[in-house]
């Protein structure tokens, strides 16, 4: 089907669901198309009908003067003539309603996450020497536009060097909006340390109307070999003056 309008963006229609229904005394083939649609602008929308151009296959009857039999032999099996019938179905036109997300409340790290998520971290190896790499694993699960999603920030980094984290989405449905989407980031301890970065990830719960902030905590890790973390030293001024 066609779909979309001003103030709307449409993902992709998915193949269509096929079912049979009975509608007065009628056996029907139904095709469901789903997807799913963003809004970019808040305010009432009006959505457009969606339209989907067929051809329909009319039967014809049987010439006058042919065999029904022979008639069939000839066609292939079929009992009558048929005749395609151009049309485009079209739904009714529909409206929504797009409320402006909350300026009050929003914490500093919200990235546009809209939805209901969980947080988890681990991370492997948990013993290396320094200078070698581990890597920081965060998932993010749930429900959501995962597609438009930024990693948690990661807190507490001194005395790691960081590299930009590999993303991994696993769907749980043909949309991409249930499922897991992991961040990998790839760490080397630079001084003493015992533990890995936490972490912070913040959305807004549409069911709850509010922003929820989700954390991890370090994980504890063993660094061997590890080159001690300087120690802090306070500058003196010394004033000094001189006379003639």
């Amino acid at each position: 089907p066609n779909f979309g309008g001003e103030g709307v963006l449409t993902d992709r229609f998915k193949d269509p669901e096929q079912s049979r229904e009975e509608r007065n005394n009628l056996i029907y083939t139904v095709a469901t198309f789903r997807t799913l649609f963003a809004a970019v602008k808040t305010g009432v929308l009006d959505i457009p009908p969606a339209t989907l151009d067929i051809a329909v296959a009319i039967p014809e009857a049987t010439p006058v003067g042919i065999d029904p039999d022979l008639f069939s032999r000839l066609m292939g099996g079929r009992s009558s003539l048929v005749r395609q019938h151009k049309m485009t179905l079209k739904t009714s036109a529909t409206h929504c309603e797009v409320m402006p997300l909350p300026s009050e409340g929003r914490p500093e790290d919200f990235s546009g996450a809209i939805g209901q998520f969980r947080l988890e971290g681990s991370v492997a190896p948990q013993k290396v020497d320094q200078g070698d790499p581990v890597t920081l694993s965060l998932k993010l699960s749930g429900q959501g536009n995962f597609q438009a999603l930024k990693g948690p920030q990661l807190t507490e980094r001194q005395g790691w060097r960081t590299y930009p984290p590999a993303e991994h989405f696993e769907s749980s449905d043909i949309f991409g909006w249930r499922g897991v989407k992991t961040f990998d980031t790839t760490m080397i301890a630079q001084q003493a340390v015992a533990a890995t970065p936490g972490s912070s990830f913040s959305y807004f719960d549409p069911v709850a109307t509010k922003y929820v902030t989700l954390t991890t905590k370090p994980l504890p890790l063993e660094i061997t070999n590890a080159t001690p973390a300087p120690t802090p030293v306070a500058a003196a001024s010394v004033a000094g003056g001189a006379t003639a």
